[in-house]
């Protein structure tokens, strides 16, 4: 349900992954932090080389192509191939950074919100320039199964865990890390990779159109 009384005109929430393949707990978080914090946009970015993953399966070119199906049709919901752009490891910070000051944006630079499941956010200390992102930009945590929001931000120093709210409607700036927890299907890209190596449907895991160009493709074989 949309929160009428917060409204962010301008925010782009940028919503970066893997994305080998994208499914139903991507697209239904991007979903919920569209209606529910107000953002303008939330922009979906398939990384080119995840610093933090094991080399996708597919390429970056064919995961974009599978965003652009996932979020087919959906209001506010975009995939961008901001990062594809640029060479060398998908570092956040950088295409946050791009972002706000203009770069790949037509409406030039402006405020950028990074989302970000729990379980990576987890990780955030062994990410690249990690105090410098917290500093100059805000996030949005939102909850993935098997890691518990209050235990993701435990590992913040204590200066950036004072800046922790669930208060959707808080000021984005100075940069606050703010909390959704939601409860959603979450299945795992992995064991969706699994699961059609062994020509196994996947249609109730991903969005139909994915679903249908994984199969006109042979994806996953």
């Amino acid at each position: 349900m949309t929160d009428e009384a917060v409204r962010r005109p301008g925010v782009i929430a940028v919503f970066g992954g893997t994305f080998d393949p994208p499914h139903w707990g991507h697209v239904r978080a991007a979903l919920a932090v569209r209606d529910r914090v107000g953002v303008e946009a939330v922009w979906l970015v398939p990384a080119r080389i995840p610093p933090h993953r094991a080399t996708p399966r597919l390429s970056a070119e064919e995961r974009l192509r599978l965003v652009e199906e996932a979020v087919a049709g959906r209001e506010r919901l975009l995939a961008s191939p901001v990062e594809l752009e640029r060479e060398g490891p998908s570092f956040t910070i950088d295409t946050l950074d791009g972002l706000a000051a203009g770069r790949g944006r037509p409406d030039g630079g402006a405020a950028v919100l990074f989302v970000v499941g729990s379980d990576a956010f987890q990780e955030i200390r062994t990410w690249s320039r990690y105090e410098q992102l917290l500093d100059r930009h805000p996030v949005l945590v939102h909850r993935r199964a098997g890691c518990a929001i209050a235990e993701a931000v435990t590992v913040l120093p204590r200066r950036f865990r004072a800046r922790v709210t669930a208060d959707l409607s808080a000021p984005l700036i100075p940069p606050r890390i703010l909390t959704l927890d939601i409860d959603l299907p979450d299945p795992k890209s992995y064991r969706i990779r699994e699961l059609l190596k062994q020509h196994t449907p996947v249609d109730h895991l991903v969005p139909p159109r994915v679903a249908a160009r994984i199969a006109e493709r042979g994806l996953y074989r």
